[in-house]
């Protein structure tokens, strides 16, 4: 018999107000028992794991492949039992079904990239990702994709308020639609199930980047933090960087105030955005759009190099090529995935995997045009047109292959 300490028993008030909303399943308002911002619900999830759960040695191994060797094992089926795990997941199923969520996020320049929140959240959702693997491998596959579905509610609470956060709520998106893929090729085709399924990821939105909001925001909080740290500012307007100023950059600024050369960077740093805008946002491929962007980086790489203040807000950077990649990258499997659906729906309803992809689903991010669909021995394969951005050859070109449940491997315990 477990002694629960002081610590535990002030979390004891948290965790039954998660049972209430999680067995409710509203968004609307969170019972007493709990905080109405969702944030502090996750808090309270953090410091729940921190002291109380303790992954067996594989844990990690199951929670990040969706190989069939890597099914969970007995001691992570154990440790999904334990009574410290469902607590914890129910504290994260609380948190998610919250309307408000408001991180509390600190705007100085040494906590603008707020690892300390996206790190440990996604730490979390593993524990919803072995939950879902657990369910599917013992055939409750509703239960199964409802941990999916709790991923990508938590997804859009990780927002987009600086490139880490959004680099977060991207990543654990795309998690949530590769355990979506996983149990599908469980699962036997099922109208009900996946008529539900498709019915609950058209309720939310999906997680998307905005670039012309996004990039204005991410320019806004980096001055914020700037300002909010003038002993910094003074140190990096000296040697942004770390690097040498070129000597005619060094006598431009000279007479200007710390406050005055951020402005200047701020001033160089919209140009350069509006730049990136007019690309996006152009008529060109995705392909050219991002070759398009590289060169914009060299160039704003070789303004840093000569010491201009634009050096002051490095992480911009990110802003140009990077962000495009890796928007594009997690959009290529959710899109796949929302495609598939629609193909196992036609499976089980007609008993037949159709001869062609159906039309008016979501698009190669890679290309702008629809997979590539062809079965296979397994199930079926979508594959992308182009190769991901930077890819040096098309043998990186990606390929989702989904499988039908009797080819699986697997059978319900």
């Amino acid at each position: 018999m477990r002694t629960w300490s002081s610590v535990v028993i002030r979390l004891l008030p948290c965790v039954a107000g998660a049972v209430m909303l999680a067995a409710s399943g509203g968004a609307a308002s969170a019972p007493s028992g709990l905080p109405q911002n969702a944030a502090l619900v996750y808090y309270q999830a953090l410091l729940f794991r921190s002291m109380f759960l303790h992954p067996p040695e594989d844990f990690y191994q199951v929670s990040s492949s969706f190989e069939p060797r890597f099914d969970p094992s007995s001691s992570v089926n154990s440790f999904v039992q334990s009574r410290d795990f469902q607590e914890l997941i129910e504290l994260i199923t609380a948190g998610s079904k919250m309307l408000q969520c408001d991180w509390g996020l600190v705007r100085t320049a040494r906590l603008n990239t707020v690892h300390p929140v996206g790190g440990p959240m996604c730490d979390l959702t593993h524990f919803l990702v072995v939950r879902a693997k657990v369910s599917a491998c013992d055939g409750r596959y509703k239960a199964a994709l409802e941990n999916a579905l709790t991923m990508r509610r938590v997804s859009r609470h990780l927002g987009d308020d600086t490139p880490g956060m959004l680099y977060y709520s991207e990543s654990v998106n795309a998690h949530a639609f590769s355990v979506i893929q996983y149990v599908l090729g469980k699962m036997p085709p099922d109208v009900d199930t996946l008529t539900w399924l498709q019915q609950e990821l058209a309720s939310g939105r999906e997680v998307e980047w905005h670039p012309r909001e996004t990039l204005t925001k991410w320019l806004d909080w980096q001055v914020e933090c700037l300002q909010a740290s003038p002993e910094f500012l003074a140190k990096v307007v000296e040697n942004p960087l770390g690097l040498i100023p070129a000597p005619t950059r060094k006598k431009e600024l000279e007479g200007l105030t710390p406050i005055q050369v951020l402005e200047r960077a701020r001033l160089s740093w919209k140009e350069l955005l509006k730049g990136t805008l007019e690309i996006i946002e152009s008529e060109k491929s995705p392909q050219e759009k991002y070759l398009t962007l590289k060169k914009l980086e060299d160039k704003v790489d070789a303004t840093i190099n000569e010491g201009d203040p634009i050096a002051l807000m490095p992480i911009l950077r990110v802003a140009i090529s990077t962000q495009y990649s890796g928007d594009a990258n997690c959009r290529a499997r959710v899109h796949a995935v929302h495609g598939a659906i629609a193909i196992y729906l036609i499976k089980a309803t007609t008993g037949q995997l159709p001869e062609t992809l159906p039309e008016g689903l979501p698009k190669d991010p890679y290309s702008g045009e629809d997979f590539e669909y062809r079965p296979s021995e397994k199930g079926f394969i979508l594959r992308s047109r182009a190769r991901p951005f930077g890819a040096a050859d098309d043998t990186k070109i990606k390929q989702f292959e989904f499988q039908l449940a009797s080819f699986s491997g697997s059978t319900s315990r």
